[in-house]
């Protein structure tokens, strides 16, 4: 489990081949992320890449803000990595500020990819 209080986290370098393969913040394998206000997860425009990949994870937001995200689908969030039924997402937002997605494909925001469970949060 990994705590977001404060802090911006966001693309700012990109790699050798002039393009970088990972999101700014990516919860695996039954992994939890929690976030609050005064954290902010940021894309940048030369970067085309989600902000948030869930896969097999939990992703609670408390607050802050996850803001200006670039890529095919799922710019802010992109939920699931695959189609498998077996892939268990979290995608838990209780507060804070999801904007500012630009997608070339669906999902500016938030994107789940086709037959990927999100659950509920209680």
């Amino acid at each position: 489990t990994v705590s977001l209080y404060g802090g911006t986290y966001r693309h700012n370098k990109i790699n050798e081949s002039g393009v970088t393969q990972r999101p700014v913040v990516a919860v695996r394998s039954d992994g939890t992320i929690n976030m609050y206000d005064g954290a902010r997860i940021e894309g940048n425009s030369n970067v085309k890449r989600p902000n948030v990949l869930l896969y097999k994870g939990r992703f609670n937001m408390y607050g802050g803000e996850v803001i200006n995200g670039y890529g095919t689908n799922g710019a802010n969030f992109l939920v699931g990595y695959d189609n498998s039924a077996y892939n268990l997402n979290y995608l838990c937002v209780y507060d804070g500020k999801i904007a500012n997605g630009l997608a070339t494909g669906m999902g500016g925001n938030i994107y789940a990819v086709v037959n990927t469970p999100v659950i509920h949060c209680f």
